[in-house]
């Protein structure tokens, strides 16, 4: 908010890198695996990552940064981030012999940090958003479509804005 009312925008559009034929990449925050994160995690990381500027998308866990031979810095706070999933558990009735079957959820949280924040990592843990280029920039990817396709949201494609029209119910997006 601060930047906003100093009038910078902070936002990125990760289809411009604002440097003529190159592609910024997704903008999504990454694990030390290049697996971008999901679900809630990537708006609080967006949101983290904005407040304090970082322009490296990303974020390790105190472990995961010692592994890689990185410390994190003295006095850094890390993020929150939340890992949810389910298991099947299966238990015998004792009376009848049945065997019932109950999904259970959990959630773990984590505290991560961005790669700004760690000393010792080597150079490819620096890599600015813009770098991060796409594999097959020319192929579409069957199964993202699909998946979009299947939440039934419109999604258009043109000019060289994202935006969402609530009048109209629909998502716009500038060319793949």
């Amino acid at each position: 908010m601060a930047q906003l009312r100093d009038g910078i925008r902070p936002w990125m559009r990760p289809w411009d890198s604002g440097v003529e034929g190159e592609y910024a990449g997704a903008g999504l925050p990454l694990r030390d695996t290049g697996q971008p994160y999901s679900g809630i995690n990537v708006l609080v990381l967006w949101a983290a990552a904005a407040t304090a500027g970082y322009m490296k998308p990303t974020w390790m866990t105190f472990n995961q940064a010692k592994r890689h031979g990185g410390r994190v810095k003295k006095g850094e706070k890390g993020q929150s981030v939340v890992y949810a999933d389910q298991y099947t558990r299966k238990t015998l009735d004792p009376e009848t012999g049945e065997e019932n079957v109950r999904r259970q959820g959990f959630h773990k949280t984590f505290t991560v940090f961005n790669v700004e924040q760690i000393d010792g990592l080597d150079q490819r843990w620096h890599r600015t958003y813009a770098e991060f280029r796409p594999v097959n920039r020319d192929r579409r990817s069957r199964d993202l479509d699909g998946f979009f396709h299947d939440l039934g949201i419109d999604i258009r494609h043109g000019g060289d804005e994202a935006y969402y029209v609530l009048a109209d119910d629909y998502i716009q997006m500038p060319p793949y």
